[in-house]
């Protein structure tokens, strides 16, 4: 929901303009491409603006720049300058990047202040080795159980036994 800051009419109009690119531009899909900065330590999403004639759910319409989408993209794509600023690799520029416009691009960064990391600690980090470990943990006892856990033939005759009566 978005929720004006006062009853000003200032802020009023300005939530009615918010709710109006929001519904324009699946702001629920791109939360969830942002979300799997929990996963990975951060996330990339590229907006994509248009100028559109909006209807406000007051009645006035107006000419606005809004996002028309906003799209996740492939975070390995991303760098981040000292000064914490996204950076983008291209074949002319593989290892530093180039700067990205203010505004075409959201961030999402999951446990990155507290952890003292630009790039965020994801719970993939902490969940990996647990998960790996329980993986071929299992795969190695289902193949200690196939090759101890079923049974076998044993025999047993008396000493002087005669040939055909063995192998019978």
């Amino acid at each position: 929901t978005v929720d004006a800051a006062s009853e000003d009419p200032a802020d009023e109009r300005a939530a009615l303009l918010a709710r109006a690119a929001l519904k324009r531009c699946n702001f629920d899909r791109a939360c969830q491409g942002l979300l799997s900065a929990v996963l990975t330590g951060y996330a990339v999403a590229e907006v994509l603006w248009e100028v559109a004639d909006l209807e406000l759910e007051d009645g006035s319409r107006g000419r606005f720049v809004v996002p028309a989408a906003i799209k996740p993209r492939n975070a390995r794509r991303f760098r981040l300058d000292r000064d914490e600023q996204l950076r983008l690799l291209t074949w002319d520029a593989p290892t530093d990047g180039i700067a990205v416009p203010d505004r075409k691009f959201l961030l999402a960064r999951f446990w990155a202040e507290e952890n003292e990391d630009p790039y965020g600690r994801g719970l993939g980090h902490d969940l990996f080795w647990p998960v790996f470990f329980k993986r071929n943990g299992i795969a190695l006892w289902n193949a200690l159980l196939e090759r101890w856990g079923q049974p076998f033939v044993y025999a047993e005759y008396p000493p002087g036994t005669p040939v055909p009566e063995r192998q019978a």
